[in-house]
């Protein structure tokens, strides 16, 4: 009875360390014993940045990416060649072991030449940071049977720059925007449509998370009639910074007609590929008058980026003899769903041009539905 129950504990104690090696890469704070990459826990490539009560092993093919908050308890160990590190932070309890001297190391997106020299004593808790020394260790032998350390396989990295980062980050400006103003003072910054506009815009760092980096704009407090360039600023941790630009047309629709959107129910799971807008002008308005050769454009929701019309008719026809005058337009609907992400009402405006310039637009709100009807 004692040996058998020696061996549930012992049984149990295994499938505790196994659960508690079993560790997602994303997963944020998460404890774990040994992990190796590539694994079929840990694919390649692999972003560690929590802690791991143990060793990280780099296999052959593996790629791993070393972020701020990543904790290695014991060492990192780099097989060969086709083993890639990228340190972007974080820190190893130990050292890291190079096998062969052949693994790919970076950091921060740049690579560092290794210079072979003797390191006595070997310091222990390494942490990694742009514009400081790391010590790299490699082994005499490819066994992990004695891990044998030979001082002069030693390894440490010479930084091209020692003053830390310098790479700027790259930054995407969102693009060109047409908005309608409903008045000749234009658009204000505020305006729901500027505001998702401006928030499109992105940037990445070798060195700095995307969240750590600020972007700021040049955006003015009203947007007149006409182009407006806004020159969007992205700046990392270190101080380097890189800058795009966007451009905001705004144009004055000084008449509105009466818009009407078919269907007025848009069933995102429906067959229908194009949607029917037709816009009727008041009275006085002549097909002449109205620029045919401009497709019109819809606006969907705050959306700033405006989709246009595949194909276009102007129809006018006399009613107890007055001349009325419509345009039907016809939208792609995949174009029109992909600019209207939720469900619900959404308010449509539809835009054209005169002849002389001016635009004319109208407004209808239709319901945005996910009906799925193959059940019948």
């Amino acid at each position: 009875m004692e040996n058998k129950n020696k061996h549930i504990r012992v049984g149990f104690s295994t499938i505790l360390w196994a659960v508690l090696a079993i560790v997602l890469c994303a997963a944020q704070g998460v404890l774990a014993q040994d992990v190796t990459v590539p694994s079929s826990t840990h694919p390649s490539p692999c972003d560690i940045d929590y802690t791991i009560s143990g060793n990280l092993n780099v296999n052959s093919g593996g790629t791993v990416n070393l972020l701020p908050g990543a904790n290695i308890t014991y060492m990192l160990y780099a097989w060969d060649s086709s083993s890639v590190v990228n340190i972007k932070g974080g820190q190893v309890g130990w050292w890291i072991a190079v096998m062969n001297q052949y693994a790919n190391i970076t950091v921060c997106g740049k690579y560092f030449e290794k210079n072979v020299l003797p390191l006595d004593p070997i310091p222990n808790q390494v942490t990694f940071d742009a514009g400081t020394n790391m010590l790299f260790v490699t082994y005499s032998d490819d066994t992990f049977t004695t891990l044998k350390f030979d001082s002069s396989y030693s390894i440490t990295i010479n930084l091209v720059n020692t003053a830390g980062d310098t790479t700027p980050p790259d930054i995407i400006c969102p693009g060109d925007i047409t908005v309608v103003a409903m008045g000749p003072d234009g658009v204000p910054v505020d305006d729901e449509r500027i505001q998702n506009f401006l928030a499109g815009a992105s940037a990445t760092d070798d060195c700095d998370p995307s969240e750590e980096i600020i972007i700021t704009n040049d955006a003015p407090a009203l947007f007149s009639p006409g182009d407006t360039i806004v020159n969007f600023t992205a700046t990392d941790t270190s101080g380097n910074m890189s800058t795009c630009s966007s451009t905001v047309t705004v144009v004055e629709a000084t008449e509105e007609g009466r818009l009407r959107i078919i269907p007025p129910i848009i069933n995102r799971e429906g067959r229908l590929t194009k949607i029917l807008a037709v816009i009727r002008f008041p009275e006085g308005t002549n097909e002449d008058d109205i620029d045919m050769d401009e497709p019109l454009v819809l606006f969907a929701g705050y959306s700033p980026y405006d989709i246009v019309s595949t194909n276009q008719r102007i129809i006018s026809w006399c009613r107890w003899g007055t001349l009325r005058v419509s345009i039907f337009a016809f939208f792609d609907k995949d174009e029109v769903m992909a600019a209207v992400p939720e469900d619900g009402p959404v308010e449509f405006m539809v835009v054209g041009r005169f002849v002389n310039g001016d635009y004319f637009y109208g407004t209808d709100t239709v319901r945005i539905v996910s009906w799925d009807w193959t059940w019948w």
